[in-house]
């Protein structure tokens, strides 16, 4: 009988174990999901209630910049994020972290057009298409974003 006893209450152990094991990678899982969720949307919280809610008090809209770009740093964990706004013919660098200054870049209405209907893009897209985004950054790892509305380019982050 002492056989019979040792065998299930190991085989009784052993289920408890693979369901407690279970249950805890599974909570633990919901937990890093909740977690990567509230911080990729952090940056769209800020854009949705900081953003418009500031604006429309009257805040600057260069330190508005400067948090968005501030947020999409932290949000996303980026080394550096930066906005360029195309006005009169060229891309202007309006708001970068860290901080930094950069002259304008000079941009024709065909790179306008083609920024401005293009997807999240690489530096090997930027190499051809606007290779002056890429002075001063040696093999950096870069995605671009156009800010754009019926082919109308009004920047890139």
């Amino acid at each position: 009988m002492s056989r019979l006893v040792s065998p299930t209450v190991l085989l009784a152990a052993l289920v408890a174990t693979i369901l407690i094991v279970a249950v805890v990678a599974s909570s633990a899982s919901a937990v890093a999901r909740r977690r990567r969720e509230t911080k990729s949307l952090s940056a769209i919280d800020f854009v949705r209630s900081s953003f418009a809610g500031q604006l429309a008090r009257g805040v600057p809209i260069e330190e508005l910049l400067l948090q968005m770009v501030e947020a999409l740093r932290d949000g996303f964990k980026l080394d550096l994020a930066e906005l360029w706004l195309c006005e009169g013919g060229s891309l202007r660098l309006a708001a970068a972290e860290p901080r930094a200054e950069r002259q304008p870049i000079p941009i024709t209405p065909a790179e306008e057009a083609i920024a401005a209907n293009a997807h999240v893009s690489s530096a090997s897209w930027a190499r051809v298409w606007m290779p002056a985004l890429l002075e001063g950054r040696d093999h950096a790892t870069l995605r671009l974003a156009p800010v754009s509305n019926s082919g109308q380019l009004f920047g890139l982050v």
